[in-house]
């Protein structure tokens, strides 16, 4: 399953260094030549387990996790759609985008709090605050998640007939948003790969093996309840492993010297606006089919899901470099070296240009086949996939927008660039879908990439002077 990447931000604070200042990169910088003059035939196996262990290494490893779990993840909704047929896999992707965009906000922006409280607290060599931070992030996640699950029954019951449904989808909601800082707190003890292998690949696979079994049993014909019913089982039984780690941390936690450093207070006041941030990180993935939902038919809701499931796995790979660059952007943001992060913003929408055109040209010559394998119902709404790629390659050619602006410390005006282009355009829905029917839903969702995009663009224009879009690649492109 494709869930919204609500954890982005997450991701690309703890690929920065903890220290941004010119000192701290310098002497990163160093320890790497040092370290590379070393080199010797002899040391070549040592070698490469150190790269394989680096930040280098790691990408690439999260990348393959990463690609394996979005294939596995469009053969679990491809086999979902098989078993419901075209209606009640609508119903599913309804359920499915209210738990994920609900688990968003329950989480509370716990991994991103994580990710940038606890190694603070480490240095600080602050055992009992690490401890105490731990157990804040999953109480207030607990709370969070309870209020979420509360709220997506009391929806499915005022929608009608979505009771039952709804219980399954809160429940996923519950899990997955439990699952988002568990993931942190393996993040920040150096456990990421066990976390996304688990979350994110044995999750699909176990929902897999657990759709198998629902067919053998039960037949081909399943209600959307059912299905939420295995991914949620499939989600539970995927992170058990997370919390062995957990307690093994906070047992060895508990035996660290006592301090009083930790401060709950900051905490809090840090919780409302990285919840904020989670939820419009990942609304876009889920909000307009949750809207679409009031507007359309439930065979048009998901031939939209589908499409949004499968432009999705070009999303990751975009994700998946961005990780990659990130180092990189970070120390030339915090040299002030306006050559140097423009050259490193060529050198990422140079990564993107090609794989993600044709990627695209893919979706868009063979989307009446590919959305053919969820329901041939879906063919005839093969533009609604050719919008959508236009979306994401619009995401390509902008560059690493996000990120840049994350980096600049312009993450609120990155919120409010982001919400207020999902507000505008949930504004025309109904218009647009009254008009052009599901396409005026993709319609929307490219508007809202376009609009977003290019505010921070010029944002990031003003602020760092530099372009990070593929036009940069362009010849006599110079430096502002």
């Amino acid at each position: 399953m494709d869930a919204p990447d609500g954890d982005q931000s997450a991701q690309a604070v703890h690929a920065l260094p903890a220290d941004h200042t010119p000192c701290a990169v310098a002497a990163v910088e160093g320890r790497v030549q040092a370290g590379a003059a070393d080199v010797s035939l002899l040391k070549a196996p040592t070698m490469l387990r150190q790269r394989l262990a680096s930040g280098f290494g790691q990408s690439l490893v999260v990348f393959a996790v990463k690609g394996g779990a979005g294939a596995a993840s469009l053969l679990v909704f491809a086999c979902v759609a098989r078993m419901c047929g075209a209606e009640e896999f609508g119903r599913f992707g309804l359920l499915f985008s209210a738990a994920m965009f609900v688990a968003s906000f329950a989480a509370l922006g716990q991994q991103a709090l994580l990710v940038k409280e606890a190694p603070k607290l480490r240095l600080q060599h602050d055992a009992a605050g690490e401890r105490a931070l731990y157990r804040f992030s999953i109480l207030v996640t607990a709370i969070g998640a309870l209020i979420g699950f509360v709220a997506l029954v009391a929806w499915g019951r005022a929608a009608g007939g979505l009771v039952l449904p709804s219980v399954a989808a809160a429940a996923l909601s519950v899990l997955f948003a439990i699952s988002q800082t568990t993931l942190g707190i393996l993040r920040v003890n150096d456990r990421l790969l066990l976390g996304i292998a688990t979350r994110d690949l044995a999750w699909r696979l176990l929902a897999l093996v657990g759709l198998v079994v629902v067919w053998r049993v039960g037949g081909a014909s399943q209600s959307a309840g059912s299905m939420l019913l295995v991914v949620a089982a499939a989600l539970l039984l995927a992170v058990l492993p997370h919390w062995q780690v957990i307690r093994r941390r906070l047992g060895e936690l508990a035996h660290g010297a006592r301090d009083a450093s930790a401060h709950p207070r900051t905490w809090f006041g840090a919780t409302a606006g990285l919840a904020v941030v989670g939820m419009i990180a990942g609304a876009d993935q889920t909000l307009f089919t949750v809207a679409l939902g009031r507007l359309e038919s439930p065979v048009g809701v998901g031939a939209f899901f589908a499409s949004v499931k499968v432009v999705e796995v070009v999303n990751l790979f975009m994700v998946s470099v961005a990780l990659t660059v990130a180092p990189a952007l970070s120390r030339a943001v915090a040299l002030g070296d306006r050559a140097v992060l423009q050259v490193e913003c060529r050198k990422a929408a140079g990564s993107l240009f090609l794989p993600v055109v044709a990627a695209c040209l893919v979706l868009t010559v063979g989307a009446p086949l590919i959305l053919g394998v969820f329901d041939t119902s879906f063919s005839s709404e093969a533009n609604v996939l050719r919008i959508l790629a236009a979306a994401m390659l619009v995401n390509a050619l902008t560059g690493a927008t996000g990120l840049l602006m994350q980096l600049a410390g312009m993450h609120w005006r990155l919120v409010v660039f982001q919400g207020g282009a999902i507000l505008a355009v949930l504004a025309c829905l109904p218009m647009l879908v009254g008009r052009f029917g599901v396409e005026g839903a993709a319609l929307a969702y490219l508007a809202s990439k376009v609009l977003w995009n290019v505010l921070a663009l010029v944002a990031i224009r003003k602020r760092l002077g530099i372009d990070p879009s593929c036009l940069s690649l362009m010849p006599g492109r110079a430096v502002a």
